[in-house]
């Protein structure tokens, strides 16, 4: 299933509800670089599931595309990204 939006297509791999909605298990590519892998219900991250964004991952319980638990959130730093995430203070 292909989603268009003012950026190009997000792409949806899994199961759907009468509704066309995401419902059940799937796989949300986003134009964006986001990548949701996890439960679906109504259109909506719900159940267990994980986000991977550019400088950070979080796998947990959400409710209703909401995340349940933030201290879940891993985040990433590398001399690839030039320290941006760095917490050392010259």
């Amino acid at each position: 299933m292909e989603l268009t939006n003012e950026y190009g297509y997000d792409k949806y791999f899994g199961q759907v509800n009468e509704d066309g909605q995401y419902h059940g298990i799937g796989r949300h590519c986003m134009v964006t670089g986001q990548i949701y892998e996890g439960q679906f219900y109504d259109g909506h991250p719900h159940g267990y599931g994980r986000i991977i964004e550019f400088h950070h991952t979080y796998l947990g319980k959400w409710e209703m595309g909401k995340k349940l638990d933030e201290s879940k959130v891993d985040w990433t730093s590398s001399a690839d990204d030039g320290g941006a995430l760095s917490t050392k203070f010259d």
